[in-house]
């Protein structure tokens, strides 16, 4: 669906793929237009239709109606442009970064921050339901960090699978809005981000709702997904070992999981770094299955290591 979910009988193919977005050869996210958009903003005085924003963003910084007229520029150009550089947007606006952050933190997650970029945030409603927010939190940065360096693949008419659980949602919420996409997925929270990004279509694949993972499953989705072919497939996992492959907590995604690595043109684990040497129920794949692994820079020395030598590259955000 553009916008909507659509059948698998819809054509996913797409046309040719665009310069703009983020680079997928590097660790550089391209913001140019965000940049631009930003500073016309403040110019134009669009945040609040009256008045010179830059002129009384010297006056008084500190206010809340201030702090407000920001959030409301960032939120319009991060969700229409995808992610921008905090010291850029701190040097347009004015402000210190510190200001910046602070305004972040205070907005109710409408925006977030990751890897030196302010990226659209998380909407509570999309969040899985059965993450225990407690032990999560901890590895939050992680995992965003992880999945806006997963982003950076991402080109023009590309076909995604994008896999369940509490890492993943963040890779969907940082694909910029005008970026043409097909994604396939099987998980509501998922779909739930995806369903509000405009040049995006989804597949959703139905079935049996599990509580336990958000996620749907049946024979007929496996029928679908079997017909499909996709360009690029991101995974989650509970555990990723070099030895003893990679696993995840709930039998019912394996069968999605590993459908999905037999369809897929190129394929990548996203996981934080407190995921490496840990091993869960549910084996879906050995390590060498996928052609990178995802993480952020806190992945230790030696399970880097352990990686690399089974001949899988490690790319760190």
């Amino acid at each position: 669906m553009r916008s909507k979910s659509e059948t698998a009988d819809d054509n996913p193919a797409g046309a040719a793929p665009s310069e703009h977005g983020l680079h997928h050869e590097g660790k550089d996210v391209d913001d140019d237009r965000a940049v631009t958009e930003l500073a016309a903003l403040l110019d134009a005085g669009a945040a609040r239709g009256d008045g010179d924003l830059r002129r009384e963003s010297a006056r008084n910084r500190s206010g809340s109606a201030k702090k407000n007229n920001r959030l409301a520029m960032l939120t319009k150009v991060v969700e229409r442009n995808g992610p921008l550089h905090l010291k850029k947007a701190a040097s347009i606006l004015e402000v210190s970064e510190m200001t910046v952050r602070r305004d972040i933190a205070s907005c109710d997650g409408k925006l977030g921050y990751l890897g030196g970029y302010i990226v659209a945030g998380m909407r509570h409603s999309a969040l899985p339901r059965y993450a225990n927010r407690k032990d999560d939190d901890k590895h939050i940065a992680d995992k965003e960090t992880a999945c806006l360096r997963a982003s950076q693949l991402i080109e023009e008419d590309d076909i995604l699978f994008i896999d369940c659980g509490t890492t993943l949602p963040y890779l969907a919420q940082a694909i910029p809005d005008d970026k043409r996409l097909t994604v396939v997925c099987y998980a509501l929270n998922i779909a739930d981000i995806l369903c509000s990004k405009p040049k995006t279509r989804v597949v959703l694949l139905g079935g049996l709702f599990h509580p336990a993972s958000a996620t749907f499953a049946s024979d007929e989705a496996m029928r679908t997904l079997n017909k499909l072919r996709i360009t690029k497939a991101f995974f989650s996992a509970g555990g990723v070992h070099a030895t003893q492959g990679v696993s995840c907590s709930h039998f019912h995604e394996v069968t999605v999981k590993q459908a999905v690595l037999n369809n897929a043109m190129k394929k990548y684990v996203v996981v934080d770094s407190g995921k490496f040497g840990r091993v869960k129920l549910a084996y879906f794949a050995d390590i060498t299955s996928f052609d990178a692994v995802i993480t952020d820079e806190n992945i230790l020395p030696k399970e880097q290591a352990a990686i690399e030598a089974a001949g899988v590259e490690v790319l760190k955000g």
